[in-house]
């Protein structure tokens, strides 16, 4: 077989594995492990894996930033001619490939629990957000009203303890961007918020 045969070979490989991986119904093992890039995507997919059965679902925040072979599913599925009615199953959702090592030390946060997501209250610089975030992870934690909101668990401090008992760093760039993603599509639910009290226009 001739070097341009080998490429195209490898290149259809290559296709088809991608393929087999955005392939709900197949269960071919491959290199890649998907990954949600949106928060309510996340919540959703844990919500359809405990209707068909799971008994312990994981939603685990990782930090993607600087890692090599991470691949745009959605794009991926459209470059394969996927159609566009299956392909948006794939939007906000990254292939990983080759998955993630344990002393990267990229994992940040681990929300566990089945039970219903409920609503917490994370606050950062000037702004307050009150998102849904699975049970275990706030489970315990104290009530506190901040601008009007009804008592709500206070997350704020659990979060940040979390990615540095993860990643053995106080890290702000991450703690910040993990919140930021978390709230991004909560946009209705985001206030600003003053330590001096009101909001702020």
């Amino acid at each position: 077989m001739t070097t341009c045969g080998l490429g195209i070979h490898l290149a259809i490989r290559i296709a088809q594995t991608c393929r087999d991986h955005l392939n709900w119904n197949s269960r071919r093992p491959g290199p890649f492990i998907s990954m949600c890039t949106n928060w309510n995507k996340a919540l959703a997919r844990r919500s359809q894996y405990l209707d068909q059965g799971a008994t312990s679902v994981v939603i685990v925040a990782v930090w993607l930033k600087g890692l090599s072979a991470v691949y745009d599913a959605y794009d991926l599925a459209a470059s394969l001619g996927i159609p566009d009615s299956n392909r948006d199953w794939h939007l906000h959702e990254v292939l990983v490939l080759g998955g993630i090592w344990a002393d990267q030390y990229r994992i940040l946060v681990r929300f566990d629990g089945v039970g219903e997501p409920e609503r917490a209250l994370l606050l950062f610089d000037r702004f307050a957000a009150r998102p849904r975030i699975p049970p275990a992870f706030i489970e315990g934690l104290p009530k506190r009203i901040e601008l009007g909101m009804a008592p709500l668990p206070y997350a704020t401090n659990r979060l940040r303890d979390a990615i540095y008992s993860n990643t053995g760093t106080r890290d702000d760039v991450k703690f910040y961007e993990l919140v930021i993603s978390i709230i991004v599509l909560n946009l209705g639910l985001l206030l600003i918020y003053s330590s001096a009290g009101g909001n702020q226009p």
